[in-house]
């Protein structure tokens, strides 16, 4: 992205706020829109024109429906398809032509599910199943991506420290590529031209203030290059050309609404750049 950052939906308990910030100058948030309900832990994806949240939970249920609003615009999101399952705790990356899906927790509760699910930009439509996950989960929360290829980052339950890794070209599945420095679920992810991070999260007692990074060009383990500035889980995320952001998430107060900016040129803590528009945490991120 280059304009704009976006978070929809959230915990705050659930909330439908499509809200958008600057990439340009710092500073909070502003409401813009709506989602079709309220909704968190959905994944979030990001076309040339348009912002999309897949899965989710809301009011308890999880849910399968494929929301879509204009970045254009401050209309609200519509309906526009399924995915193949119920689930919430949703990783979501996009490639230029399609969105994708993977892990979630599914129904009943406590099913880790190891699905990639796949849905185009180009027409409205259900997301179709195109491969597995090396190890079955949720709560991965944030997937991230480079050019080629769609990466998981994480998850649970128990936390995972896995990176996987799963082409855009073909339908197939995922294979390990790395490893976090430690466990971690409910992290944000982002991604630079050449590296993915991944900010916050929690190792299953701990929440973490760790911003890390992954090669995108070969199969390598992550590396600490920085700090937000608070331990946090549940932060959304989003990138824009040179920097990271983690929005939201749960610090040792309870939910926060602080935007953290860090950036790819050179390793480094989070700045605190602005305010969402309300406390969340398990909120999506878009970009553009």
């Amino acid at each position: 992205g280059t304009q704009y950052g976006w978070s929809m939906g959230g915990d705050t308990v659930d909330t439908d706020r499509i809200e958008k910030w600057s990439y340009t100058s710092d500073g909070n948030a502003t409401d813009i829109a709506n989602l079709t309900i309220a909704l968190e832990y959905a994944a979030g994806h990001s076309s040339a024109t348009h912002g999309y949240t897949s899965g989710g939970i809301s009011g308890g249920t999880n849910q399968t429906m494929i929301n879509k609003f204009a970045f254009a615009s401050t209309v609200n999101a519509t309906n526009i398809g399924d995915r193949t399952v119920t689930g919430h705790g949703v990783g979501g990356c996009y490639s230029d032509t399609h969105g994708y899906t993977a892990a979630s927790s599914e129904s009943p509760f406590g099913t880790h599910g190891d699905r990639i699910d796949r849905f185009s930009f180009s027409s409205d439509g259900d997301s179709t199943d195109v491969g597995n996950l090396s190890q079955a989960g949720n709560y991965a929360v944030d997937c991230t991506q480079s050019a080629t290829y769609g990466y998981r980052v994480g998850g649970a339950w128990p936390a995972i420290n896995v990176i996987d890794r799963w082409q855009f070209a073909s339908s197939a599945d995922a294979t390990d590529v790395g490893n976090l420095i430690e466990n971690c679920h409910w992290p944000s992810a982002s991604h630079s031209a050449t590296h993915g991070y991944c900010a916050g999260g929690h190792d299953g007692s701990n929440k973490l203030n760790r911003i890390q990074k992954f090669s995108l060009a070969s199969s390598a383990n992550a590396t600490d290059v920085g700090d937000l500035t608070s331990s946090t889980h549940g932060p959304g995320g989003t990138t824009s050309s040179t920097y990271g952001y983690a929005h939201g998430g749960t610090a040792s107060s309870g939910n926060n609404n602080i935007i953290n900016k860090y950036a790819y040129a050179s390793d480094g803590n989070a700045a605190d750049v602005g305010d969402l528009t309300e406390t969340k945490r398990d909120c999506a991120g878009a970009e553009y």
